[in-house]
């Protein structure tokens, strides 16, 4: 049960978020005109944080046949999601809803829709939302490892800075993407668990963190630098990364 834990508080975090964001509107608690720096220094400081997780995962290779095994992951992973323009098609799935819902064409209520979508697309695709339920589906034991959910927690700031602020452009809406967060990264953390004894039996585990070290410097670089690196092609990475280690 507690390889749920991470995904629970993710959930729970864009809740409280949402409410918060939702609230300081209602009351003009804070200025339209301080949202934006406000938001950006707080990505920045999550994007530093983000460099520092990664870094165990850098240095957690066992040998040279593992630091093959990384490269083309990352490499043939990389071309995979260039050619299936996996960045380029969530982008153009939410410009079609940002067009058809924008607030000048729209009720209220269809703006508000747009929103939940948006934020269902921001929390539920990405290479944390697969690295963070792997990493978690670790923790079969009878005791809460905190260790094995620090990449969910850390998507649990991500996304409790996203949610605050986006709800107070949408309001109430984006609490309600917690559902899909919760299904999805729930779903994800069975899958994970069910191939838990394959990754154990050819310690797997070590090229994955690495690939996914990687693909985590690509989200900190985007935040830091504003750096327009699409990473969600390096998704197919994550996952060539688990089958390479069966050969």
């Amino acid at each position: 049960m507690y390889k749920y834990f991470g995904t629970i508080v993710n959930s729970v975090a864009i809740i409280i978020a949402s409410l918060i964001g939702t609230v300081s509107t209602k009351f003009h608690i804070t200025k339209k005109d301080d949202r934006e720096p406000l938001s950006s220094a707080i990505l920045v400081t999550l994007g530093l944080c983000t460099i520092l997780a990664s870094v165990s995962g850098l240095v957690g290779l066992e040998d040279g046949v593992q630091s093959l095994k990384c490269v083309i992951s990352l490499t043939l992973g990389y071309v995979i999601g260039y050619l299936l323009d996996i960045d380029g098609k969530i982008f153009r799935v939410s410009s079609y809803f940002k067009n058809k819902f924008s607030k000048s064409n729209s009720k209220e209520s269809d703006y508000s829709l747009y929103g939940f979508i948006n934020a269902t697309l921001i929390f539920c695709i990405g290479s944390f939302v697969i690295l963070g339920p792997l990493q978690a589906s670790q923790n079969t034991g009878d005791n809460l490892v905190i260790e094995h959910h620090i990449l969910l927690l850390m998507k649990s700031l991500f996304d409790f800075t996203t949610s605050l602020f986006m709800s107070m452009n949408y309001g109430i809406s984006i609490l309600f993407s917690s559902i899909p967060v919760l299904l999805i990264q729930g779903a994800i953390t069975i899958l994970a668990t069910s191939i838990s004894p394959f990754i154990v039996s050819h310690n797997a585990m070590p090229v994955i963190n690495c690939v996914g070290s990687v693909v985590l410097l690509t989200i900190a670089f985007n935040f830091i630098f504003k750096t327009k690196i699409k990473t969600a092609d390096f998704i197919p990475c994550i996952l060539l990364s688990v089958i390479i280690c069966a050969f």
